[in-house]
């Protein structure tokens, strides 16, 4: 989403404009950096030093290598006034690049290490080891079935099958070393900026012979080899991964070309680098299956991925083009935010035109539960309640109706 940002050194403030309505300001509005005068005026500094408020202050940089911070003195401006005169605050911290999580593991276990983030089976040996730890939320293995093109993956039929015939339960387990959960969304980051679980009963049962009564009826017989084929051509299927992003990328996609085996599928596991599998998603679409760790933060994140323009002109990889899902973006939310300055006695509040909405479109007040019409909130506006006293703000969160 496009925005600019302007300051005022008098008044001592920030402004984020932002190109439309934005339904996620709030929880993307301390993204923005803020980079000091001194970084403005040559931002060449910026390569391996920083130019900020933040308590601790980039003195050197390695890349691939490590970068070290040292303690900002006289930083009393954090949350709640936290200070790095606090005790225990670190006078210098080193941030190591370390790739190899058996390397890693070792490190904190000889004490030349105080923390580290361990994904795989390293996790393991340092549970028994009585350290502390901190969980996050993160992404595993999705399937891609690329619909572009003709591709056996381009019927909804197949994709039903092949979802079918795996053992997502079991999937989950392997790709997420036995900790995982099966996902509640698209967005796996918390806190959760929509919450719900829009995926509850979405997901087929696993049934094998349902599966390959699918295939039937789409025209996939299986022969006596076992092999199905349609009007002479087998159904066979190139599944793209990336070893490197997980040690548990290629036993899941073992177990994968495993369970649609059984089903009558024929499968090509083709180990990619990031860089090889990037191209193919996003440039060639010379695959019919990406199995690839994906997420975001946003459910606008997603849009540009699961709708509109394909490649090599557009990011939805897997060319979907579903009515109802466009039709839900094209409805999305407006957030209004809305301040004053200073106020005197009797001062009305703001006039607010939204010019973002739908004409033809009806919105509830989230708050009020007052319904108004786009058109009129476009000619006459909307007056919301700001508080009394001066840098008073407020959200107006219009929803459209159906």
């Amino acid at each position: 989403m496009p925005f600019t940002v302007t300051a005022d050194d008098t008044s001592r403030t920030v402004t984020i404009a932002m190109s439309k309505p934005y339904g996620f300001l709030l929880n993307t509005i301390g993204l923005a950096p803020i980079v000091c005068a001194k970084g403005m005026k040559d931002p060449s500094i910026l390569k391996n030093s920083s130019s900020g408020t933040g308590p601790f202050v980039l003195t050197n940089y390695q890349p691939g290598r490590s970068m070290t911070f040292i303690r900002r003195q006289g930083y009393a401006w954090g949350p709640n006034g936290a200070a790095t005169s606090a005790p225990g605050t670190p006078a210098k911290m080193v941030l190591k690049f370390v790739t190899d999580e058996t390397t890693a593991a070792n490190l904190i276990l000889a004490d030349q290490l105080n923390a580290a983030v361990i994904k795989g089976p390293e996790r393991q040996r340092l549970n028994g080891r009585g350290l502390d730890k901190v969980g996050s939320a993160g992404s595993g293995e999705w399937l891609w079935f690329n619909q572009l093109g003709n591709r056996p993956t381009q019927d909804l039929a197949v994709q039903k099958a092949l979802l079918m015939a795996a053992d997502l339960p079991q999937l989950i387990k392997v790709s997420t070393g036995g900790i995982g959960t099966a996902a509640t969304g698209l967005i796996n980051a918390r806190p959760t900026a929509c919450p719900g679980n829009p995926l509850a009963g979405q997901l087929p049962e696993h049934d094998l012979d349902a599966a390959g009564a699918l295939l039937d009826q789409a025209g996939w017989v299986e022969g006596s080899d076992g092999i199905r084929r349609k009007g002479g051509a087998t159904l066979h299927l190139d599944v793209h991964y990336v070893p490197s992003v997980s040690v548990y990328a290629q036993p899941t996609a073992e177990l994968v070309a495993q369970e649609w085996k059984a089903l009558g599928v024929q499968t090509k596991l083709t180990a990619d680098t990031t860089t090889a599998l990037s191209q193919t998603m996003f440039q060639t679409s010379n695959s019919d299956v990406y199995l690839e760790p994906f997420g975001g933060n946003l459910p606008t994140q997603m849009v540009p991925y699961v709708s509109g323009p394909t490649p090599p002109d557009g990011v939805n990889l897997a060319g979907i083009n579903n009515a109802a899902y466009n039709s839900l973006v094209a409805k999305a939310e407006a957030l209004l935010l809305v301040w004053r300055r200073t106020s005197r006695p009797g001062d009305p509040a703001p006039l607010l035109r939204p010019a973002g909405l739908d004409p033809a479109a009806r919105y509830r007040d989230v708050r009020t539960d007052a319904v108004h019409f786009a058109t009129v909130l476009r000619e006459y506006g909307i007056r919301p309640e700001l508080p009394r006293g001066d840098w008073a703000s407020a959200a107006v969160h219009l929803v459209r109706m159906p």
